[in-house]
């Protein structure tokens, strides 16, 4: 992990240098689970990430954070080096489904989560939830709708599941 984090902030110098004086109003660490490289390295890859781009006050800084990733350790670190958005991936409120989806969160801990991000002054959540998963219905999925809804999220992103058989 750290060797991945000194190549990100490799790749940040050399495009900060193209980006110089271009003002970035969102910066987002996804497309996986960044929340397991944990708050030091994190707040690393942010702080270079500010050394090199123009990051304007009040930018919507995001990670992405599985359930069973958000310690308060975590949450800690991402208050304390300006991270204001979080995207979880709940994914469902149904254990069963979660299971289907190789998750390693229950849906209890996925809103024990969001408790403890609310503790730690998180006031933009966003809530992923699959749906189109196999065997689901359509009453299944609008109460994962309404049990995320309940969480009272500032945003919720939905996704179909797409299976590739190659």
């Amino acid at each position: 992990m750290d060797d991945y984090v000194l190549a990100l902030c490799q790749r940040m110098e050399e495009w900060g240098k193209t980006c110089r004086g271009k003002a970035v109003d969102t910066v987002y660490f996804g497309g996986g689970t960044p929340s397991l490289l944990g708050g030091a390295r994190l707040t690393h890859l942010l702080r270079a990430a500010r050394e090199q781009f123009n990051i304007v006050p009040g930018a919507e800084i995001t990670v992405e954070c599985n359930p069973d990733s958000m310690d308060d350790a975590l949450l800690a670190a991402l208050a304390q080096a300006g991270v204001n958005r979080l995207s979880i991936g709940v994914q469902s409120a149904k254990d069963d489904e979660l299971q289907l989806l190789g998750r390693r969160h229950s849906f209890l801990q996925a809103k024990q989560a969001v408790a403890r991000a609310r503790q730690h002054s998180f006031t933009n959540l966003s809530l992923d939830l699959m749906y189109a998963l196999p065997g689901q219905t359509t009453a299944r999925a609008l109460e994962s709708v309404q049990a995320l809804l309940d969480m009272q999220p500032e945003h919720i992103s939905c996704y179909a599941l797409k299976i590739c058989l190659l």
